[in-house]
């Protein structure tokens, strides 16, 4: 036979249930466990719990003690990262007269090569006669013909240079922030937090249909 959430967790309309068991192992600033056990029961009490359960229950069929802080546990250790998560996000401060500030750092670099070569060569036939720059065709056979390099000029040259600039830029991007500040800005919402740590347990120990 089946039982019904608020049956296994009786003293969890008192405040002490499941989220306070939790809570001795990893828990969040401005949340209150006890709080959140009495919403838990209000609102998903009349489920029924899954036959599982009975493994955590005494012989009265209660989930208490050892067994109640064993369940707290694997619950815990199965969603405390996302739980994490999200209550980041619904406790991030939001600051409306600087939403868009940002620092932007930018740095530049340029290189530059340049260079060249220049060569003059020929040849020269020895013993009185030259045949001339660049030709030795009318060279006798008893004349010698020298082949030189007379000419070479090499030229090479490097630059580089680099640039940084910052930009830091705060505003509100045309928003009216003294109509916005004399409203109320609130992103923490408790009630959506608990729901949110109600739901993942509700679906985790208990059936999906009510009697």
């Amino acid at each position: 036979m089946y039982k019904e959430l608020k049956d296994y967790f009786p003293d969890g309309i008192n405040g002490n249930g499941i989220f306070t068991a939790i809570s001795n192992i990893t828990w969040f600033p401005g949340v209150n466990p006890t709080e959140i056990d009495i919403y838990f029961i209000m609102r998903e009490g009349d489920r029924l719990g899954s036959k599982y359960l009975e493994n955590f229950a005494n012989e009265e069929g209660i989930v208490t003690g050892d067994k109640l802080q064993t369940l707290a546990k694997i619950l815990h250790n199965a969603f405390i990262k996302n739980w994490q998560h999200e209550y980041k996000a619904l406790t991030k401060d939001y600051d409306p007269s600087g939403n868009i500030d940002y620092v932007e750092t930018y740095k530049g670099s340029a290189k530059g090569n340049s260079g060249g070569s220049t060569t003059q060569s020929g040849n020269v036939v020895n013993e009185q006669d030259t045949a001339g720059l660049g030709s030795s065709a009318y060279a006798n056979d008893n004349k010698s013909t020298t082949t030189y390099n007379a000419v070479k000029n090499t030229v090479a040259s490097n630059s580089q240079g680099e640039d940084e600039h910052t930009l830091t830029k705060k505003g509100n991007n045309g928003n009216d922030i003294p109509g916005m500040l004399d409203k109320e800005i609130r992103f923490w919402d408790k009630n959506k937090f608990y729901d949110l740590l109600c739901k993942d347990i509700s679906e985790t120990i208990a059936l999906s249909i009510y009697l």
